[in-house]
């Protein structure tokens, strides 16, 4: 297909749905930038995202951000911010491994932001590395510069180095935990994000880090789609019986639920405040907009990085942060679609009784090239075994007189679920932007 006929596809496509969802669109914007500062990294963790899930476009990306850049990326969020009305934004820096960069960038970097977008925007910063380059001397600018540090670590060394190689095959444990207790001597701060291996022992990870005296922790879900599920999941079917994913996370669930020196660990956090009708912007979970765009290290803007495992430069947009505002990457057909998730998903989703605490899942994991995001997640009764199980231990806390003065809560069982769906999605109509969802099976118009 000629690039001028994808184009005018797009546009039709976009203006059919303008008028339907023109409020939910104006309301668009962005909050945090995943600035991809290093394209390259130093290890070769087996389900990266980046590198291992069949997107290649790194290959083209200039190792490093250069200047030119970081200021058109500051210039941007300012015209942005000052348009929204946002008087903070975060800038998460990440990579590839993003302390190849050297610590005159770091330094560089938030000199600039600071420059330029005070005093109407005050910048804030962390970043995500997997630890291995920490010393003494990055340890004093962390502190100095008041960046926050996420560290990647999946468990024991037999759990962790199963997948999170170097490039010559060798595990990363022992490097990973010098790091760590490279920065604890320093007194640093540390949240850990952690990858769910479902061979592993669940509450030996969860001590595990405890162990290692880190106090917050993310418990992520593999990134996979329905054209490549993850480990024990065939497809998204509703009566699959094994849910090895709920099983993995309601053990660490329920560990920590009466743990009385529990880790922060921000699936469950959030997921309590929501069963509690409370509100939380998470993109896994909730159904609050998404407000993060990535920038590449040429300046490509693009929407969440994860996006990659749908398929090779999936996420290009046509956006560079030199040459478009952020309103104008907001626009695109996938960006739209990432930023409304919770807002449109497949019409099994719609009539779930618990899609306020899902979401409809994390949309990668909606994505399959038959149906693009007209899906749920392929998680998804994982999800409402996690779930369900969760409100049963919370409301259980109340007594029955409480619940009803909530409201008269019903507590459900994943099989209630279940087959609420199964009577709900006979009589629903699809959805109308289910159009739109299966819009993106065909990759190049993204």
């Amino acid at each position: 297909m000629r690039c001028k006929d994808i184009l005018c596809i797009s546009f039709l496509l976009i203006s059919k749905y303008f008028s339907m969802w023109k409020d939910n669109f104006d309301n668009i914007k962005c909050t945090d930038a995943v600035v991809k500062i290093a394209s390259r990294c130093n290890i070769n963790c087996t389900y990266c995202y980046m590198y291992n899930s069949g997107d290649e476009s790194y290959k083209f990306q200039p190792k490093f951000m250069n200047d030119e850049t970081v200021i058109s990326l500051f210039k941007k969020v300012k015209t942005h911010c000052l348009k929204k009305g946002l008087s903070t934004f975060h800038f998460i820096l990440h990579g590839g491994e993003p302390l190849l960069v050297g610590e005159s960038f770091f330094r560089d970097f938030v000199k600039k932001a600071k420059r330029i977008l005070l005093p109407e925007i005050k910048p804030t910063f962390s970043i995500q590395t997997n630890g291995i380059l920490i010393n003494d001397k990055w340890c004093e600018l962390f502190k100095e510069l008041k960046i926050g540090i996420g560290i990647s670590i999946d468990g024991i060394q037999s759990v962790n180095d199963e997948n999170r190689i170097d490039h010559r095959g060798k595990g990363t444990y022992e490097r990973v935990v010098k790091g760590i207790k490279t920065m604890q001597r320093n007194d640093v701060g540390i949240g850990v994000l952690s990858v769910v291996n479902v061979d592993s022992d669940p509450i030996e990870a969860y001590e595990h880090i405890k162990l290692l005296n880190i106090t917050s922790v993310d418990f992520l879900l593999p990134d996979y789609t329905y054209d490549n599920p993850p480990k024990g999941i065939i497809n998204g079917d509703l009566d699959r019986l094994n849910t090895p994913y709920a099983d993995w996370l309601i053990k660490i669930f329920d560990k920590w639920f009466t743990d009385k020196d529990k880790l922060d660990i921000r699936l469950f956090k959030y997921a309590v405040c929501l069963l509690l009708g409370g509100e939380i912007e998470f993109d896994y979970i909730g159904t609050a907009n998404n407000d993060v765009l990535v920038i590449e290290t040429d300046g490509g803007i693009e929407p969440v990085d994860s996006l990659k495992i749908c398929g090779n430069e999936f996420t290009k947009i046509k956006a560079n942060i030199k040459t478009h505002q952020i309103d104008e990457a907001l626009q695109s057909p996938l960006s739209r679609m990432y930023h409304l998730s919770k807002k449109m998903v497949s019409k099994r989703c719609s009539v779930c009784p618990i899609l306020e605490i899902c979401g409809g899942g994390f949309l990668p994991h909606r994505y399959s090239s038959n149906n693009g995001f007209n899906n749920p997640s392929i998680y998804c009764v994982d999800l409402i075994k996690l779930f369900t199980h969760m409100q049963g231990k919370v409301m259980n806390e109340f007594t029955k007189a409480q619940l009803e003065e909530f409201g008269g809560i019903t507590i459900l069982t994943h099989e209630d679920v279940k087959k609420s769906i199964r009577q709900e999605v006979q009589e629903a109509e699809e959805p109308g932007y289910s159009e739109f969802l299966e819009f993106f099976k065909t990759p190049e118009l993204c």
